[in-house]
């Protein structure tokens, strides 16, 4: 027997006592938990876990088709606690179950006024949890909000709980929350989160079906210590825009003397806010300078002067946010945590704040693309 057969006997041997993959389970065989929302009735949970099924997603045949890649499931469990209703969702099915895809977490307005402490606090000592899930809050039953899917694309990875990004990204109002800031927040002194307030709207109709429901954020639930107590609907809380430092596409429609002149399309307003004490009281002074695009003039307008139309809406939905949210007692800009940090010293607990506590808004809006040649030829007309 010659060198080379003895090794390749050896190797052979040797293969005998390699150890294989034994605790391999099949993507096929295994339930993956997608978004969770949580309700709370009559002293007890209620958890609604929503599957996705990963093969179906992952077939390119599909992908697009009306009814084909509609394959998701909604299980719902019922206890005293958020554990015993997820493990009775987990005792209903079959194989194993998969926590570590978990992508969104709805939070219906019974739950946010009794508390959600438990459920962020299960989360958090989970092994699993990656804490970057999408966090939302609704007044609308939970099971409707699941079985509402995206236009063309049937399946909850592309819809608004599955990838609010691409919602914000054309539709720059209210910012959307990961579950990770969410309680790096919620421990902030004097901080206000807030949860978009995710709503179901019919405004579409297919080849054979009327009426497709479709999701949208419609407003905000200011939340403190894991508690809400109020929804802020979307026209009250205009003026959030203007502070958000990622603002990326959020269109402003410009009346003067109540007629609509002309439409921008506005981004990055590099929003700042400080904190002076004046007599001692706290006062607040805000900046934002959104660069804007012209979309659209129904008169001819020079650039000058919708840039200062511009400037009074947008000075003026800033402060009817702050105002509307002053109505509820609700802090909306988080003021009392800017104050903590700019003045950690003087800050108290519960900071008073007054219609007059924000003392100077300035807008200043910059026009720095005027769209087509045709808007650019009205501009020159109305020189």
């Amino acid at each position: 027997m010659n060198q080379h057969k003895k090794i390749a006997i050896l190797l052979c041997t040797l293969l005998i006592f390699l150890s294989g993959c034994w605790d391999y389970i099949s993507i096929d065989n295994t339930y993956y938990i997608y978004s969770l929302g949580i309700d709370y009735q009559d002293n007890n949970y209620i958890v609604y876990a929503q599957i996705l099924n990963l093969s179906q997603l992952a077939a390119p045949s599909l992908a697009g088709t009306l009814g084909e890649a509609d394959k998701s499931w909604v299980g719902v469990g019922k206890g005293s606690t958020i554990l015993a209703a997820t493990t009775q969702i987990q005792l209903s099915l079959e194989n194993s179950v998969d926590w570590g895809h978990l992508n969104s977490i709805i939070i219906s307005d019974q739950a946010l006024r009794h508390g959600i402490r438990e459920a962020f606090e299960l989360l958090l000592h989970y092994y699993k949890s990656r804490l970057i899930q999408w966090v939302f809050a609704t007044d609308q039953p939970l099971e409707d909000i699941f079985q509402a899917l995206p236009i063309i694309f049937q399946t909850p990875y592309y819809s608004l709980i599955g990838s609010p990004l691409n919602y914000y990204q054309h539709s720059s109002y209210i910012r959307p929350i990961r579950t990770h800031r969410f309680m790096q927040q919620m421990h902030e002194p004097g901080k206000t989160v807030l949860l978009p307030s995710i709503s179901i709207k019919r405004r579409w109709s297919g080849t054979k079906e009327k009426n497709i429901t479709s999701l949208t954020i419609d407003g905000v639930f200011p939340t403190q210590n894991y508690r809400s107590q109020i929804k802020l609907p979307f026209p009250k809380t205009l003026g959030l825009r203007w502070l958000q430092k990622d603002l990326q596409n959020s269109k402003l429609f410009i009346n003067n003397k109540g007629n609509e002149v002309a439409q921008i399309e506005c981004r990055k307003p590099k929003p700042k806010i400080q904190a002076k004490l004046v007599q001692n009281k706290p006062k607040f002074f805000i900046q934002t300078h959104p660069k804007c695009t012209i979309m659209s003039m129904q008169i001819p307008l020079r650039k000058k002067e919708i840039e200062r139309l511009a400037k009074h809406e947008i000075e003026r939905e800033i402060r009817d946010t702050y105002l509307n949210g002053l109505k509820q007692k609700i802090d909306i800009y988080s003021l009392s945590n800017i104050f903590f940090h700019q003045h950690p010293k003087q800050w108290k607990k519960n900071l008073t704040l007054t219609p007059t506590s924000i003392q100077v808004i300035e807008a200043k809006p910059i026009i720095v693309d005027t769209g087509s040649k045709k808007i650019k030829d009205q501009s020159e007309q109305g020189k």
